[in-house]
């Protein structure tokens, strides 16, 4: 055991990063938002994340 301690290296410790602010913003959920984008003509893609100003105009008609 002692030899695999002292080959090892230290890495640093200590708490977590806090989480910003802005990650405690809750997003409507991805299916809906697409859904209502093809309903109302707005292109979006099938897959990955989905553009801001799409995820706003969907916030504002809800």
């Amino acid at each position: 055991m002692t030899r695999c301690t002292n080959a090892g290296r230290r890495v640093a410790g200590g708490r977590a990063a806090a989480q910003s602010k802005s990650s405690s913003r809750v997003t409507p959920d991805a299916k809906a938002v697409r859904l209502w984008a093809a309903e109302n003509g707005i292109q979006v893609n099938t897959r990955g994340r989905i553009q801001s100003n799409v995820v706003e105009k969907y916030e504002a008609a809800h």
